[in-house]
C-alpha cells in the first residue's frame, strides 16, 4: 500500500480507534476543519479493519480531491480495491475530481468506473473531454449534475453492489 501519511508540519493524529476516527473525520468534513478530517481519515485508513479501511480510503481520497491534492488522492485511489465499489462511490470520486479540475485522477477513477460498471460508459465519455481539457486549462463543458446527486447512503461502501452488470 503507498504511505498515506500526512504532511510534514503536520501534528500526529489523536485517535487511537479507526471507528472513532473516521466517524470524527466525517463530522470534521462537515464543519470545514480538514487537516482534522484528513488525519482521522489517515490514520483509520492505515489501523482500520478490512471493513473500515475501504470506507476510509474512499473518503480519505474524495476528500483530498476536494482539498486540491491530486497525488494523495491518486495514492488512496490505488490503496483502494476498486473492484467492489458501489457505482455512486464512483460518481461521487468523479465529481471530486471534475469540481477540483484534476484530470490524471479523474482519468483514473474512469477507467476504474468502466472496468466495474461498464453502463457507465456514456457519462465517462461525456467527461473524458472536460479532463483532457483540464490539462490545457479550458472550462468545463459537462454539467455535473447529470451524474445525478447519490445521496449520503449510497456512498457508503457497505451498500450492495445491486445495479452492477
Amino acid at each position: 500500500m503507498a504511505p498515506l501519511a500526512a504532511c510534514s508540519g503536520e501534528t500526529a493524529p489523536e485517535f487511537n480507534d479507526p471507528i472513532i476516527a473516521l466517524e470524527q473525520a466525517e463530522a470534521a468534513l462537515a464543519s470545514g476543519d480538514t487537516d482534522r478530517a484528513l488525519s482521522g481519515l489517515r490514520y483509520a485508513a492505515e489501523h482500520g479493519n478490512p471493513e473500515i479501511k475501504p470506507e476510509a480510503l474512499y473518503r480519505l481520497c474524495a476528500a483530498l480531491a476536494r482539498s486540491g491534492d491530486e497525488a494523495g488522492a491518486l495514492d488512496a485511489l490505488e490503496a483502494l480495491d476498486t473492484a467492489n465499489l458501489p457505482e455512486a462511490v464512483f460518481r461521487d470520486l468523479l465529481r471530486a475530481a471534475h469540481d477540483a479540475r484534476l484530470p490524471d485522477l479523474g482519468q483514473e477513477v474512469s477507467a476504474n468506473a468502466l472496468a466495474a460498471y461498464p453502463s457507465m460508459l456514456a457519462d465517462l465519455q461525456a467527461l473524458e473531454s472536460d479532463f483532457e481539457g483540464f490539462r490545457e486549462n479550458l472550462e468545463p463543458e459537462t454539467n455535473m449534475s447529470e451524474l445525478g446527486y447519490t445521496g449520503d447512503e449510497a456512498t457508503r461502501i457497505s451498500t450492495p453492489k445491486d445495479d452492477k452488470e
